[in-house]
């Protein structure tokens, strides 16, 4: 009986002894599952607000898209005007058709998924250069008597102006997407949650004057 009440009191000294242990032990736990909860949470916000930011990139890239696509589609009818086939200068109906040829071609090679820098400096050149052919066809038509008066061409002149009016502002908003979307990858905690999403960073126009 003695031998049971010593054990028993010397248990209790070892397990008042090993308390501190036992509660710092829960401590831990405690603040790992606390830290495990916060990673996760500002993990969520961070990628959600880096997938909005994306969206809105992927947006105005649609908007670009829709004006240069148009640009394509009004330079195609040039070639089909009565009488472009009898301007003075026949090279500038060849330059106009592999302006727009390239820039279909390039337009291909684009994807909103991948908008990089250098995709996007050999898109917005194809556009540049098919926007230069238009004005020098432009000017050609203005010398010639019979399809300068020519309804469909004024027509087709007005259209061109508002696509580069259009096209030139909705470059203006891609790029601030763009950029805010950059921007908010440049936070050390961000950056590690796009990597590991796959979340890329994108190019914008530099230029500019590609409708100007």
């Amino acid at each position: 009986m003695i031998n049971f009440v010593l054990n028993s009191v010397t248990w209790n000294r070892i397990c008042k002894d090993r308390m501190p242990i036992i509660d710092n032990l829960k401590r831990t736990a405690l603040n790992i599952i606390l830290s495990f909860i916060c990673i996760i949470l500002f993990s969520s916000c961070g990628y959600k607000n880096l997938v909005v930011l994306e969206d809105d990139v992927n947006m105005k890239w649609s908007n670009v898209e829709n004006d240069c696509m148009e640009r394509m589609d009004v330079a195609a009818r040039y070639l089909q005007l009565n009488g472009i086939d009898n301007l003075e200068d026949k090279r500038l109906i060849v330059r106009i058709k592999y302006a727009r040829n390239k820039a279909l071609e390039v337009s291909k090679e684009m994807n909103p998924e991948n908008l990089n820098q250098s995709l996007l400096n050999n898109y917005e050149d194809a556009q540049l250069e098919l926007n230069l052919r238009v004005k020098e066809i432009n000017a050609e038509i203005n010398k010639d008597p019979y399809i300068r008066t020519d309804p469909e061409w004024i027509q087709l002149k007005s259209n061109m102006k508002h696509i580069d009016s259009s096209a030139y502002r909705d470059m203006l908003l891609y790029n601030n997407a763009a950029i805010k979307y950059n921007d908010s990858r440049q936070n050390p905690w961000r950056i590690s949650v796009a990597k590991f999403a796959g979340l890329q960073p994108v190019g914008y126009f530099q230029k500019m004057n590609v409708i100007k």
